[in-house]
């Protein structure tokens, strides 16, 4: 008996959790991070590259609802915001490469945002208001 199958390629991402920051005391800074809400699921051997849709320096913008304030989100490939390397497009060289296994790859994720201070370098006080960003995850096979 003979057998012959062929296996197309395959690359799927996805994102179990959208975050929503509800909370009245975020004064200068704030962030999150997660080990396993974002991921791949890519053949085996399968190289791919995953981006998030920020400038070069890894962020968005997080605009007000009622006023012409905004605030960068920093996002991070990793759960240390001082130590990981920042998210975002292959032009910029901030993407993700990896090569499929077979079966499910988390990718960590976290990200800050605030605005520091010109002179010291501190997170000022945010202003009072209900900020938005989006951000589209990509991946590419």
């Amino acid at each position: 008996m003979n057998f012959s199958f062929s296996v197309a390629a395959t690359c799927d991402i996805y994102l179990t959790v959208t975050d929503s920051i509800n909370q009245t005391d975020v004064i200068d800074s704030a962030g999150e991070g997660w080990s396993d809400n974002l991921g791949v699921l890519c053949s085996e051997d399968l190289p791919y590259i995953v981006e998030a849709s920020t400038d070069a320096s890894g962020q968005v913008m997080a605009t007000s609802a009622t006023s012409a304030r905004e605030y960068p989100v920093t996002l991070y490939r990793g759960l240390d915001t001082r130590s990981a390397p920042k998210f975002g497009t292959d032009a910029n060289g901030l993407a993700l490469a990896g090569v499929g296994t077979g079966a499910h790859q988390a990718i960590p994720l976290s990200y800050d945002f605030g605005q520091r201070d010109a002179y010291y370098g501190y997170y000022k006080s945010l202003a009072e208001g209900t900020y938005t960003a989006s951000v589209t995850f990509t991946v590419t096979y």
